[in-house]
């Protein structure tokens, strides 16, 4: 992975105060032209075009995953063409009466197509590096992971959620670089939403163990327990009442709520929107 050495100071010291207190900061300092914002935005839409089935799988593999679904699992994996996964992972939405999610496209930076090498570029560009580095305090940083998040017309809105719970770290010393590509002048126009302070709790690591982001999860996981506690299958009101208390109970001590409201960040359901992101650690 790439290391760049942080030689200045990339950001101002009030921007440095800024991010300890609340965890977050905005800057200019990433792309500073609209030249430079356009042939970054082509770059990343040629490898997204490029990789728009693997897109498409992977979240049809997630929703396997979720459901413990194996026969959907291996249909993903057996699609051959673009359309072909569009019409699983469409099909399955509309099945289970959920919206087609947003896409992801992983590791953009790796290749050697003009887009991917566009990319790498960029994340491994000095600036950003020191950027990166600055915020965690550290003499250096390694590049993770880059990503691409494309949300079109239709497609469902993003929970509230902590990214260090899909990291593969024990740690939140991490800082993650979210690029708009397409403009944000609205709140149609998917802007990025932060619940400030929350990298400083301490409970943060264990709010999404065992948590699914899609909401349609959350009615899957109802009507589990409703089956355990014998209210699907003819176990009679009490069955019902004993599995309402104990939901309500979970719910009302802050399982649920504190895990979606006190999440990390959001977008909402918005125009097609582009998105790149970076993640340093």
């Amino acid at each position: 992975m790439a290391a760049t050495k942080a030689r200045t100071q990339a950001i101002g010291v009030e921007q440095l105060l800024e991010f300890e207190r609340k965890g977050h900061i905005k800057t200019d300092a990433v792309l500073r032209s609209q030249a430079e914002a356009d042939a970054m935005h082509a770059a990343v839409m040629d490898e997204y075009l490029r990789r728009r089935k693997e897109a498409y799988v992977q979240k049809t593999r997630l929703f396997a995953v979720e459901d413990e679904d194996d026969e959907l699992y291996q249909r993903a994996l057996k699609c051959e063409t673009e359309d072909e996964a569009r019409a699983l992972l469409e099909a399955w939405c509309n099945e289970n009466e959920v919206p087609v999610p947003f896409l992801q496209v992983f590791n953009v930076h790796r290749g050697t197509m003009p887009g991917a090498q566009a990319i790498h570029a960029l994340a491994t560009d000095a600036r950003m590096g020191e950027i990166a580095a600055s915020l965690l305090g550290v003499p250096s940083v390694r590049l993770y992971q880059t990503s691409v998040f494309m949300k079109e017309c239709g497609h469902g809105e993003t929970s509230w959620h902590a990214d260090l719970a899909t990291a593969p770290f024990d740690t939140n010393h991490m800082v993650t670089c979210w690029i708009a590509l397409t403009p944000i002048e609205t709140e149609y126009d998917s802007p990025l939403e932060f619940a400030t302070g929350s990298h400083r709790d301490l409970a943060l690591p264990y709010w999404c163990v065992g948590v699914r982001v899609h909401a349609h999860t959350r009615e899957r996981a109802h009507a589990r327990e409703r089956e355990r506690w014998g209210a699907g299958k003819g176990g009679g009101e009490r069955g019902r009442e004993r599995y309402e208390e104990e939901w309500e109970e979970r719910e009302g001590g802050g399982c649920w709520e504190e895990r979606e409201g006190g999440g990390c960040w959001g977008e909402r359901d918005a125009r097609t929107c582009t998105r790149t992101c970076v993640t340093y650690a």
